[in-house]
Formats: C-alpha cells, sequence, structure tokens
C-alpha cells in the first residue's frame, strides 16, 4: 500500500507485530514495534507549573543505566549490585517490589558502556528474555521471575561479545526468540521461545563480533525478515529458515555505534554518529529470491549521539538528539531542516506527537517539533537533581512516563485527565539492596585463544595504575605481567615509568592490535610484549609482578599459575579479592580521573590461606 504527503511520497512500513501485550504496554527496547514511539493518545500537552503528578518513586532499585519494559501491570529493570547484575519486576500500579532473579556477573561500569548496554527485558506474555553483559540469555517467568532456561552466546554458540560486553535485545516473532551471539558459527540465531532450542543458525562470514545496535523484524517486498546489524555490517536474515538474504559493508566504522536501524517500506535508516559517519538511506529490491541493496544518499552530520539510540522516524522526518541539539532531517532527501539547541547531554521518546526530553539529574521537557523547530510545552525539574553519568531512555505507557536515575526510577501521571486533579502525595518505596550471591558456573571452563573472552575490558584509571605499581613495590630488575592487558596501558606504565620489562597477556585480537600500536608509539618495544594467550595457560614462573583486575572466580582459577610463581613475587589487584587468600594489604582510593573509590589488594608469594570467617 502506498500513500501521498503533501511533499513526498511514502511507502508505509509493514513492521510485524511479534510481541503479545497490550495496546498500552511497553514490552521490550524501543517499545512495541522498536521504533521508539509510544501508542498512547489523550496525553496532556501542558503540565502544571510543577509538573505532571508524581505517583510513585522508587529508591534502591539498584546500579544501572537501564530502561524499563512496561507490560502486564509490571515494570521490569535490570540492575547491579556489587559484582551481580539482577533482572527486578515492580508493580505498575505501587511500585512495590514484586520479585528479583540473579542474571549474571557485571563488571563496574564505565561511562561508555551504561550508555550503549541499556538491555531492557523482552516481556512475551508469561515470559520474559533478558541478556547479561557476559551473553548469559535467560528466560524466566515474567509472574514470578522463576528461571524456565539459559543459554550462553559464547560457550554454546562460539559467540563474540564487544569492547564492552554484550547489548543483545532478543526480540520474539511467533515461535521464535532471535538473539545475535555475533561470531562466525551464529552470529544471529532463532531459539525456540518455550525451551531455548535451537532452530536455526546464521553465519554472517567476517561478520565479526556482536554489534551494539538491536534489530527489528518486518515484512520487505513480502518477505519477514530479522534486520539488524553484527560488527561489520548490516544484515537482512529470513525469520521462516535464517538464510542470508542480504548484507551491507561499510555502514558502521566502529563496532560499537548503537542505532537501530529503521524501516520505511523498503527502505532503511542506517545511522552511525562515529569516523565519517552519518546516515544513509538504503533502499532494497528484490527480483525473484535475488536481494540487491542501493544507497539512496550518505550525509555527514556532527549532530547524530554516539552512544544514544532515540532517534525517531514520523512520516517523512527523522528526528535526532546530541549534545543539546535537537535536529529534524527530511528523510526522503538527507536535507537538514531544522537544529536548535535545547539543553545539555539528554535521551527522549516519542508519544501523541511530542517528544519527552529527559536531561539526567537535571529536568524533563515536553517538546512539540514544529515546522520552523522544536518548542518546549512544558518542564519538570526532578526532585534533588544532580549530575548524571549517561542518560536511561524515558518510556511511557499506561499513561505514565517512567524516567530512571542510576538506582532511582521516577513514575508520572501524564494524562490530559490527570492535570486537573489535586494531586495525590506520591508513594516513596525504598528498596531493600540485594545480596543473592555469585553466578554458578556450568560445565568446565573453556580454555584456549580461540574463544569468547571470560571479562569485558574495563579501563583502569591511569591514576590507579599508579597506584598498583607503587603498591606492588616494582622494581628495575622485574618483570611485571598483566593478565587480560587490554589496550596495554599497565605494561606501558610499568615500562616507562620503572624501565622493567612487561608482559601483557591478552585474548581478544583487536586489543592486541590496539596495545601493539600504543606499545609502537611510545618506543617502548624494547621492553613491552604482548601476547596474544590464554592467562590461564600461561606460564608465570618468570614474573616477579603480576597486576589483574579479574572476577573473583576467575582469580579462583588462576591460584595453580599464582603457586608456581618464585617465592617472593607479589600479585596486585584492583577491586577484586582472591577467595580464600589473606592480602598482605589493602588500600581504597578516589581516583581524580573516574571520581569513583577504587580498592586495591597485594599479595605476596606463597600466598597464605585466609583464616576461617567466624559463624
Amino acid at each position: 500500500m502506498r500513500v501521498t504527503s503533501s511533499r513526498h511520497l511514502l511507502a508505509v512500513p509493514l513492521l510485524l507485530l511479534p510481541i503479545s501485550a497490550r495496546a498500552e504496554d511497553w514490552p521490550q527496547w524501543r517499545g512495541p514495534n522498536r521504533d521508539n514511539v509510544s501508542t498512547e493518545t489523550d496525553l496532556a500537552k501542558q503540565w502544571p507549573e510543577d509538573g505532571p503528578p508524581l505517583r510513585w518513586r522508587v529508591q534502591g532499585l539498584g546500579l544501572g543505566i537501564s530502561t524499563v519494559s512496561i507490560a502486564d501491570g509490571r515494570v521490569f529493570t535490570l540492575s547491579q549490585y556489587q559484582t551481580n547484575e539482577y533482572v527486578r519486576a515492580l508493580d505498575e500500579q505501587s511500585g512495590e517490589s514484586l520479585w528479583s532473579t540473579l542474571l549474571g556477573e557485571a563488571p563496574p561500569q564505565g561511562l561508555m558502556m551504561r550508555w550503549l548496554t541499556q538491555r531492557p527485558p523482552t516481556i512475551d506474555g508469561e515470559r520474559l528474555y533478558a541478556t547479561s553483559l557476559f551473553g548469559d540469555l535467560l528466560c524466566l517467568q515474567a509472574a514470578d521471575g522463576k528461571e524456565l532456561w539459559r543459554r550462553n552466546y559464547a560457550a554454546e554458540f562460539a559467540g563474540q561479545l564487544g569492547l564492552f560486553g554484550y547489548s543483545d535485545c532478543p526480540i520474539v516473532c511467533d515461535d521464535k526468540l532471535l538473539c545475535t551471539p555475533g561470531g562466525a558459527e551464529a552470529s544471529i540465531l532463532a531459539l525456540d521461545k518455550v525451551n531455548g532450542e535451537v532452530i536455526w543458525k546464521c553465519p554472517v562470514a567476517n561478520g565479526g563480533k556482536a554489534a551494539y545496535a538491536n534489530g527489528v523484524v518486518a515484512k520487505i517486498a513480502g518477505q519477514a525478515q530479522f534486520v539488524t546489524f553484527v560488527e561489520k555490517a548490516l544484515v537482512g536474515v529470513a525469520v521462516e529458515d535464517g538464510k542470508l538474504l542480504w548484507r551491507v559493508d561499510g555502514v558502521a566504522d566502529v563496532g560499537f555505534h548503537p542505532h537501530t536501524p529503521l524501516i520505511h517500506g523498503n527502505t532503511i535508516a542506517c545511522i552511525n554518529a562515529f569516523g565519517q559517519g552519518g546516515i544513509r538511506r538504503l533502499e532494497l529490491e528484490r527480483k525473484d529470491s535475488a536481494w540487491s541493496v542501493k544507497e539512496a544518499y550518505a550525509i555527514k552530520s556532527s549532530h547524530l549521539a554516539q552512544y544514544q539510540d532515540d532517534t525517531v522516524l514520523r512520516e517523512d522526518r527523522l528526528y535526532e538528539f546530541h549534545r543539546g541539539v535537537a535536529s529534524c532531517f527530511d528523510f526522503a532527501t538527507g536535507q537538514v531542516l531544522w537544529q536548535q539547541r535545547l539543553g545539555g547531554t539528554a535521551a527522549m521518546t516519542w508519544a501523541d506527537g511530542r517528544f519527552y526530553l529527559y536531561n539526567p539529574g537535571q529536568a524533563i521537557d515536553l517538546v512539540e517539533p514544529q515546522k520552523e523547530g522544536p518548542v518546549v510545552m512544558a518542564s519538570c525539574s526532578l526532585p534533588e537533581a544532580g549530575d548524571r553519568n549517561g542518560a536511561s531512555t524515558p518510556v511511557i505507557a499506561g499513561g505514565c512516563l517512567y524516567v530512571r536515575m542510576d538506582d532511582e526510577l521516577f513514575c508520572y501521571d501524564v494524562r490530559q485527565e490527570a492535570m486537573g486533579r489535586s494531586p495525590a502525595a506520591a508513594r516513596l518505596i525504598e528498596l531493600l539492596p540485594l545480596h543473592i550471591g555469585a553466578t554458578q558456573q556450568a560445565g568446565r571452563p573453556r580454555v584456549g585463544v580461540n574463544r569468547a573472552p571470560d571479562a569485558v575490558f574495563v579501563p583502569t584509571p591511569q591514576d590507579m595504575i599508579e597506584q598498583m605499581l607503587k603498591l606492588a613495590r616494582v622494581e628495575k630488575r622485574d618483570v611485571v605481567y598483566d593478565l587480560g592487558s587490554g589496550d596495554g596501558r599497565i605494561v606501558i606504565a610499568a615500562a616507562k615509568t620503572y624501565g622493567v620489562k612487561a608482559v601483557g597477556v591478552e585474548i581478544d585480537p583487536e586489543l592486541i592490535k590496539l596495545s601493539q600500536q600504543r606499545v609502537q608509539e611510545s618506543n617502548l618495544a624494547d621492553l613491552v610484549t604482548i601476547r596474544h594467550e590464554d592467562m590461564f595457560q600461561v606460564d608465570l614462573s618468570q614474573a616477579d609482578v603480576v597486576a589483574v583486575f579479574l572476577f573473583p572466580r576467575l582469580l579462583e582459577r588462576l591460584k595453580p599459575q599464582f603457586a608456581k610463581m618464585k617465592p617472593g613475587s607479589r600479585i596486585v589487584s584492583h577491586q577484586f579479592l582472591m577467595p580464600d587468600v589473606e592480602p598482605d594489604q589493602v588500600i581504597t582510593l578516589e581516583s581524580t580521573e573516574s571520581g569513583d573509590r577504587h580498592t586495591l589488594y597485594l599479595w605476596t608469594t606463597p600466598l597464605k590461606t585466609a583464616p576461617p570467617k567466624p559463624e
């Protein structure tokens, strides 16, 4: 079907509606159709001076930037306590906690990781699906959080997580749960949504790791397909059998751009804000079983969000917000229609013809996009506002606006009918911290270099690196090892500051290239060596100092190698304590670089067993 507008001939998008949910629900990432558009109507066009009525406010939700999913009277999100991540469910009406379930381990959150990995759960009737940063995929009962089944992308499908972990938001279509593990074996994967069994695998040759942009399901030229990114390509995969229908390479300069592809008829808006990125309009054509992709235009723009996926495509206008500037593009031509500064860093969503613009820690604005530019119709200051790191995408569902500020969640009534009422006192819900224990690791530990990493790369602040080396009493005669060396910053600092020989051990080929480049640029190739090895198979007998930033379960696995180190050798750990081993020294410092408090631990070999804890 085709319809005409006053300016352009537009194809009406035929998106499949795979999620079973109430019309007023928001059951997955970017809403019912993954277009960041709410189906709500009759919302207020103006707010009282002090903002819309606040129904309830939850404190103690847990750290995190995950936005929420809403379905069947429940609010779902992900939250982090210490080194574990949980799925949490709240009552939609009262904000009271219903249940919480352990999802998996989670590293300390860095700025970019927070922005890229919102990962709200996907709700499909009585079932809920969520992925951890390390690729644990869980299916839970939505009513009570009971685990129905669990799969792991890396261990079972040779998946390859991105630099900051997984950000996969699975999508349901008919009987299938569509996932993106990345890697060469099952780049795209369809599981039976009920029992988790494999229906099909789609390998994407040279596709690389999993991407940070989630996919959509649409019917294009009569073909139901999953349109999504892997690290190095945009692809279309047949929903029925997993056949790779088409691919477009070179549309992303880096593997961590976040933008979900936007489908409009047989066209795709492909957005990437990095490097030479911009907006590309791609047009798909089908002749019999053969597909071709033509680029209608590619424009460059500095006003595209690098880490936030809040883009909205309405009719022939594409809206974007980045670094305080709202932009409107003509999707047919790529022409900039207007750009206007509205505030600071923000996240946005669309409902009932307007934007809800959330400036984290500051305010919420109701913005109407008019022909000449955006007009702020109303504004609401957030209580106890302050600086925030990253912006959770706001959600409109059931007549309410949901806004998350780290471990707090606000629920505002934004219906027109609620504006004339005397506001009732908002409920304040204070949740207790969760302490459910460590993730259980199934099966035998994986070894070898041809596997996914056991942890994501989280850079240690430079001032903490200096303190680690100082705590380890590094001397020029020492040999320093860094296990999981990432971009090489620790071994480079050791060689540059102390003149020591240093060895970085890393499993990720891209991080190896990056660290080797940094070594060359620092003129330290005679002192620093970067090895592509599995740290659990490295001989540490020649090491005088070993630096680690690893979870306790990984430190536990390294104990046999630590036992073979020379007496008097030192092991220094950032943030994590080695299980059942008494440290020689523990210090806690505040980083001037990150603004966070960091704990450093030092052990000297031979390791000393920690005394039993009193009962």
